[in-house]
């Protein structure tokens, strides 16, 4: 008889643990649909389907990729000339968000189903921007640590 308390209480153990489990990820699931469609209408973007807007998001690799070189290259010349200045990051700053900026157009513009204001392009495009920063120093201070 207790070997069959023991299963049966590893059954229910099983099914509680299981069931958590599955809500738990239902929750997260939830929640990330729910952020993700939050920041999109923040930033001002709408799109038809999540046709649209995964198409949208890889033209806008594809054409951030190209200009990112012109990007690139302009930095490049910036810091040439101006590192040891305090002009370098507005010169830096402008150079990247609008790039950036510009590959967002041109995918709106491309893609059918997705609008965005200019204001959210901008606004995605600095935050894109200070994120690449952020990244930048912390690989610099990992690179340090070593």
């Amino acid at each position: 008889m207790s070997s069959q308390k023991r299963s049966r209480q590893s059954l229910y153990t099983f099914l509680i643990a299981v069931i958590g489990i599955g809500l738990l990820l239902t929750i997260i699931f939830t929640a990330f649909s729910i952020g993700t469609a939050g920041l999109l209408l923040v930033f001002g973007i709408s799109y038809t389907s999540w046709k649209a807007l995964l198409l949208f998001i890889l033209v806008f690799l594809l054409y951030g990729l190209i200009l990112d070189l012109f990007s690139i290259a302009m930095i490049g010349f910036a810091k040439v000339y101006l590192f040891q200045t305090s002009l370098f990051f507005p010169v830096r700053m402008a150079s990247d968000t609008c790039f950036t900026w510009l590959a967002l157009q041109f995918a709106e513009a491309t893609i059918s189903g997705v609008s965005i204001e200019w204001t959210g392009a901008l606004a995605i495009a600095s935050v894109l921007f200070f994120g690449e920063i952020a990244y930048e120093k912390w690989e610099a201070g990992k690179k340090d640590r070593s």
